[in-house]
């Protein structure tokens, strides 16, 4: 969608917003596209749908087996939209089980393009979905719907020390209590209670205090990126380019006030529910 000063807003080529892969991998290395989940209940096959009003510029089968090169993309689509600032913009569909577009075919943004799947070079079913340039992939979360870019950004900087905290506390539990469980056919609700919470919650609780710093400040700035109407990271930086200083300052401080505020009280349930647990 262009927007009236010329922006581009691109719609989320799935109906699930989640995002599984960022623009860096894990080690630091540049991805260069972001992947989204496909798999939803027992299917991994999802529709896909064009980000935006286009022309199918390429398509591509997979050969069922090359897992390197423009093979690795498996069967892809590729559309090439109206230029940006007079530079060609094109976006790309990976991993598809079949698409249902043909090379040339206009399509309208949310017209049905194909469906995800596990070809090319996967470890699991997702959606490898790129924003091309003048010729250079671009990070595709500072061009989608940014309503709800907070929210993915904080969930990217919350989950690695929340999983690897809680997988911590799942290794930490007793194994004589789990095999002693085992033996006596204890019910997993008793189990859950009785020995899995009590492992993993001081865990879960350390990560937690931890996390939720994180999620303010990053669910912030992408705000400040994004700008979504009627956010606080749209008041500050409105603040900030108009010099409004006293707003500013006062932007700041219902951020860290909220912020803080809210760290405590889910820390407090974290602890009570601790404290069940433990009786």
């Amino acid at each position: 969608m262009r927007l009236s000063n010329g922006e581009v807003l691109l719609a989320w080529p799935l109906a699930q917003h989640i995002v599984t892969q960022g623009w860096f991998y894990n080690d630091g290395s540049m991805h260069r596209a972001i992947d989204l989940r496909t798999q939803i209940g027992n299917t991994s096959t999802q529709p896909v749908y064009a980000a935006e009003d286009g022309t199918v510029d390429q398509v591509q089968d997979w050969d069922g087996h090359t897992k390197t090169g423009m093979q690795s993309y498996g069967n892809m689509v590729r559309l090439k939209h109206a230029p940006y600032e007079g530079k060609p913009l094109q976006t790309r569909y990976a991993h598809l089980s079949r698409y249902c577009v043909k090379l040339g075919q206009q399509v309208k943004e949310g017209d049905l393009i194909g469906y995800s799947g596990t070809t090319g070079n996967v470890f699991g079913a997702h959606l490898h979905f790129e924003v091309i340039l003048n010729g250079s992939r671009t990070n595709p979360l500072v061009w989608l719907d940014s309503d709800s870019l907070a929210l993915f950004i904080s969930a990217l900087m919350v989950f690695p020390p929340i999983y690897l905290n809680v997988l911590a506390g799942i290794g930490a539990a007793d194994r004589q209590l789990l095999e002693m469980a085992r033996v006596f056919r204890v019910p997993f609700r008793r189990q859950l209670w009785g020995i899995w919470l009590p492992a993993v919650l001081p865990y879960f609780r350390s990560a937690a205090s931890l996390a939720l710093g994180l999620c303010w400040k990053a669910g912030v700035a992408a705000e400040v990126i994004g700008l979504p109407a009627g956010t606080v990271g749209e008041r500050l930086y409105t603040a900030k380019v108009y010099f409004q200083t006293p707003d500013l300052f006062a932007w700041t401080a219902v951020i860290v006030a909220v912020s803080v505020a809210f760290e405590h009280l889910f820390l407090a349930a974290v602890d009570a529910l601790v404290r069940k647990v433990g009786r």
